[in-house]
């Protein structure tokens, strides 16, 4: 009798734990698991969950926080948590910002071979002294 009541029990506790691990699967969300690493390539294959990005200069996926200079959040930045990273191409004739506020990379061209200057539109990289200085519009965004 004592052998039958144990079995009885023990059947009893597998059937509710089964059917519970069942109800929290089917309960389950599949958007809200997280995507593994790698998971995230764009149009380029680059995949932003691994640190890289597409560099329109290089025509490669980069990791611009290795390759490229550091640029710090300037006065009209108000989130000063975020930076910005500068590349240049070989001869230093382009250079490449990426900055958290755009949604791709921004290419300047450098106004002559002599002129520590680069620019595309609204937007200004000089060179002064060992320092750069990124403008939109005349204001400083970031430096180093």
């Amino acid at each position: 009798m004592k052998l039958l009541s144990i079995l009885v029990v023990l059947a009893l506790l597998t059937a509710c734990t089964s059917s519970t691990q069942k109800t929290s699967n089917s309960n389950k969300d599949s958007s809200s698991a997280p995507s593994a690493a790698g998971a995230d390539a764009d149009e380029h294959g680059c995949r932003a969950s691994t640190g890289f990005q597409w560099s329109n200069l290089r025509e490669k996926c980069i990791k611009v926080f290795e390759e490229g200079i550091k640029l710090d959040p300037g006065e009209a930045i108000t989130d000063k948590t975020t930076v910005a990273f500068v590349i240049f191409n070989d001869d230093n004739s382009k250079a490449e910002i990426f900055m958290p506020s755009e949604t791709s990379s921004v290419t300047l061209e450098r106004k002559g071979p002599r002129i520590a200057s680069w620019n595309n539109g609204d937007w200004q990289l000089e060179l002064k002294g060992a320092n750069y200085i990124l403008k939109k519009k005349g204001v400083t965004q970031y430096s180093n």
